[in-house]
């Protein structure tokens, strides 16, 4: 029998060394305690209660200490220990997260040979699971002489805590295949898993087998069903089911609200809370979490602090979790002075109040502070989970700063949480924006489980490598992923869809774009805003600008993204005037221009020399409050260069407030384009001086400018400097602007060394350049040898035949001339025609050689014939050198 002087001093007696506590054997000791948290560690209750059979003393010391304590105390008396007393004392280790102390319980089972049945078999099971140890956990299932429902829902749920949702529906199909049948908790851990991964096809099997096996009317699994539906995007079904619910409860009201809110209806979420109060429904730390989180996804700051306000006068604002949602809300809102104050009016933060604030940071890009709070979060003692992990994951990819990434990197794997598909998902992220593909490569594959936005990641990740040499390769296997997450039986979605799109344009292959564009269009993707924009874009890279302007008009919802696409297919594929009037199309039709848009349009009136038009996108710009920003100065800086406007340039270039590299870099080109390489040099000198660092771009710019103006010393300098001043490796442009330098300059033997030096033999542009030089200054052999390079690497090359046959005709050789002419006609290589233009009235006016389609073909001709008869009179000899026929005398 306990007795009530036993109860109070039992504390006391255990803490003496060397005390020793006789107990009646064949007594549950830890079974008659019901332990109660909220009491002080020094209250003891001083009387006792029967109920029957059972004695019952309620105390309570704190974090459930007592019962560790009288288990040691019985294991050294030698007390027996039967499966209720090791039921509570596992029960109390799922509680703690104690695995440390479940495995010392298992042990002693062990040691004293301690029969295993199902009831001990099954908590030792769930001990396992929900402390994390999955591993051990499936050891143990694996050695049941049998398993029961009660088995399998302990390791389904375990996986299911701990994020691994894919085990888990494999887990249910074992289930299935053992003939086991399922129970209500089965089904709440599997929707749960199914609405996690988003995946409504096999949320909707499960609700079949709900309906079949008859409990669809328990109120936890009818929660879990309106929540699976609103998790994977069906929130009017989600909505269906709630109305035919016939006892809610306000799990029911949370689990619709929290949907509404995470799709960003925050309107209707709101209408929901409303509604929940008038019908008298419990408001909890839970409700008024979703209710925030509906605010801060719209952000309606004023609902938010009307939300505030009640929290207020319920007094749940002390909640640490309430306190974190109502920080995020105004994070959510921009207002990040205010969720600052309020995480400063409380002494001492909780974890969920740190993970909040961070989080916000974070999310307004306010990267460095997000950084610099999670190093205090670290000093104040506060341990990080795996929401603060992902935040500052985030922070690090966007500052693109890869060392303090791994460094979070090793943090995460010490806490353990490499392994959650959350945070596994924003290492690979950061390293993905980091640049440094094969460590987000291998994260990826190192996963156990991988959810849609894992495979989302890699496969973006591996599509931004534009400009790497690994470029190809890493496109190529962004296609193959893709297949990959089809074979696994993973859905992709419009994210999935749009980062592929974006890897067959990259590797121009279009034959796989029009793959996925059938199955686009079979899952009903292709009138999808980003799906749509991807397929334009797509098809524009590849060349196939009809069938670009198809999927463009196809499109339900046109945004600036989708129209500058367009816009900038037609200028990739020479279609300047169709340009032009698709932007003035999007300002007829109200749409607003945005910084690429005018970088588009700008580099368009540039390459057709449309000085007017460039003017003209010039004033809108600055009505609309554009021209100050970086991007759209550069571009009016290189758009007034290119249209021979060196002045205005120089103008832009001064009244621009910030510069960049590229501002720069523009003004060098445009001195550069126009032969004033003093001038280009000496800009180049102020950008250093001023502390800008010159690029790649840069450094073409300076070549070109010491090629055209003949400043072959200073090219030289320029060239070496590269590398041995500024860390940048020349690549195979830069290499041919020096072939062109030292070419321009007769210096053709030289080149040639060059050529073979920086083992350019591969490369046909710097050939190109030395078969141009050798046509200038009339050198057969030299020409002849750069012309073969030219043919073997790229055998229609219609220039190479026609500036050695060039050549051949300046040195008296005519008939090697009609011979390579000849052989070009054999090959059906054709010489693409020159062409000229001229803007008058808005209106370009192209010309080729020979052409005859403009309307005012006449009158051209016979201003030309009147002009050559002028020339000639004034003592005008053409150069018929290089002619071979009659027909291209003149």
């Amino acid at each position: 029998m306990f007795f009530p002087y036993f109860t109070i001093h039992l504390k006391s007696l255990l803490s003496i060394k060397g005390c020793k506590i006789k107990f009646p054997v064949q007594t549950n000791w830890l079974g008659e305690y019901s332990i109660s948290s909220n009491n002080s560690i020094n209250e003891f209750p001083n009387s006792y209660y029967k109920d029957n059979s059972t004695k019952q003393c309620y105390y309570s010391i704190g974090e459930n200490a007592i019962r560790g304590q009288l288990w040691s105390a019985m294991d050294q008396q030698g007390c027996s220990t039967d499966s209720k007393t090791y039921a509570c004392l596992l029960q109390d280790c799922v509680k703690k997260r104690a695995l440390a102390e479940g495995k010392r319980i298992h042990a002693h089972m062990i040691q004293t040979g301690y029969k295993l049945g199902m009831f001990v078999c099954n908590d030792l099971l769930n001990m396992y699971a929900k402390c994390g140890c999955l591993k051990d956990a499936c050891y143990l299932f694996d050695r049941m002489p049998e398993a029961d429902t009660v088995s399998w829902n302990a390791l389904i749920s375990g996986y299911a805590h701990h994020g691994s949702n894919q085990q888990v529906l494999k887990l249910f199909r074992k289930m299935q295949k053992a003939g086991m049948k399922p129970d209500s908790f089965t089904f709440t851990s599997i929707l749960s898993s199914c609405a996690y991964l988003g995946d409504l096809d096999k949320g909707q099997q499960l609700h079949t087998h709900v309906i079949k096996f008859g409990f669809e009317s328990q109120i936890f699994v009818e929660n879990a069903l309106v929540d699976m539906y609103a998790k994977c995007g069906k929130i009017e079904s989600a909505h269906q089911l709630f109305l035919e619910i016939p006892n809610k409860d306000d799990v029911s009201w949370n689990v619709l609200i929290t949907g509404y809110a995470q799709f960003g209806l925050g309107e209707e979420a709101l209408n929901l809370f409303c509604q929940m109060r008038r019908m008298g429904f419990k408001m909890g730390y839970f409700t008024f979490g979703s209710v925030l989180k509906a605010c801060g996804s719209v952000m309606l700051l004023g609902q938010g602090k009307q939300v505030h306000a009640c929290i207020v006068k319920t007094g749940y604002e002390s909640n640490s979790h309430v306190r974190s949602a109502i920080v995020d809300m105004y994070c959510k809102c921009g207002r990040m002075e205010d969720a600052q104050q309020l995480f400063d009016e409380v002494p001492e933060q909780e974890e969920v109040s740190w993970n909040a604030l961070i989080s916000g940071y974070a999310q307004n890009g306010y990267s460095e502070e997000t950084l610099k709070l999670f190093y205090q979060m670290q000093w104040a003692g506060p341990k990080a989970c795996h929401f603060t992990f992902g935040s500052v994951l985030k922070a690090c990819g966007n500052l693109a700063v890869q060392k303090q990434g791994k460094q979070i990197h090793t943090c995460i794997i010490k806490a353990g949480f490499e392994s959650d598909i959350l945070v596994g998902s924003a290492i690979l992220d950061m390293y993905a924006k980091c640049g440094s593909v094969e460590d987000a490569r291998a994260m990826f594959y190192k996963m156990p489980d991988r959810n849609l936005v894992t495979w989302n990641t890699i496969i973006a990740g591996l599509c931004q490598t534009v400009g790497n040499e690994e470029s190809p390769k890493y496109n190529l296997e962004a296609l193959k992923l893709f297949y990959e997450m089809l074979w696994a039986d993973m859905k992709p979605n419009h994210f999935t869809l749009s980062s592929t799109l974006i890897a067959c344009s990259n590797l121009t292959a279009i034959e796989h774009g029009r793959q996925l564009h059938v199955y686009t269009i079979k899952n009903n993707f292709e009138v999808e805003e980003f799906v749509g924009t991807s397929l334009v874009g797509m098809y524009a890279k590849c060349g196939a600008i009809d069938d670009a302007y198809k999927c463009f008009e196809k499109l339900l919802k046109c945004d600036i993204v989708s129209w500058n696409a367009m816009v900038a297919g037609y200028a990739q594929n020479g279609h300047s005037e169709q340009a032009l009037k698709l932007f003035q199309q999007a300002l007829r039709e109200g749409i607003k221009s945005d910084e690429i848009t005018f970088n588009i349009i700008l580099s368009v009136s540039a390459n057709i020399a449309a000085l007017e038009q460039g003017k003209q996108v010039h004033t809108y710009t600055i009505k609309t409050g554009f021209e100050p920003r970086v991007v759209v100065g550069n571009a009016l800086v290189g758009m007034y260069a290119k249209c021979g406007s060196i002045d205005d340039a120089c103008k832009m270039f001064e009244i621009m407030p910030l510069r960049d590299a590229c501002s720069w870099t523009a003004l060098i080109l445009g001195y550069a384009r126009h032969g004033y390489g003093r001038e280009a040099l000496q800009i180049f000198e102020q950008m250093q001086q001023n502390g800008m660092k010159p690029n790649e771009i840069t450094f073409l710019g300076v070549l070109s400018a010491c090629s055209h103006a003949g400043l072959v010393n200073e090219g030289c300098y320029y060239f070496d400097s590269m590398s041995r001043d500024h860390d940048i490796s020349p690549r195979a442009d830069h290499c041919a602007c020096v072939v062109d330098l030292l070419g321009r300059a007769g210096r053709l033997n030289e080149a040639e060394l060059f050529i073979k030096k920086m083992k350019l033999k591969s490369d046909a542009v710097a050939w190109r350049a030395l078969l141009s030089a050798c046509k200038i200054h009339g050198n057969v052999v030299i020409g002849k040898r750069a012309a073969e390079h030219i043919l073997e690497l790229e055998p229609n090359d219609a220039s190479a035949y026609v500036l050695l046959s060039k050549i051949h005709l300046s040195d008296g050789n005519s008939d090697e001339a009609i011979t390579l002419r000849n052989m070009m006609k054999g090959k059906g290589v054709k010489k693409e025609p020159g062409l000229s233009w001229i803007e008058i009235n808005r209106k370009v006016h192209y010309f080729a050689v020979r052409d005859r389609s403009h309307p005012q073909t006449e009158n051209i001709y016979a201003k030309l014939d009147e002009l050559l008869l002028k020339m000639k009179g004034a003592g005008y000899v053409p150069d018929t050198n290089c002619v071979i026929d009659d027909m291209e005398y003149e």
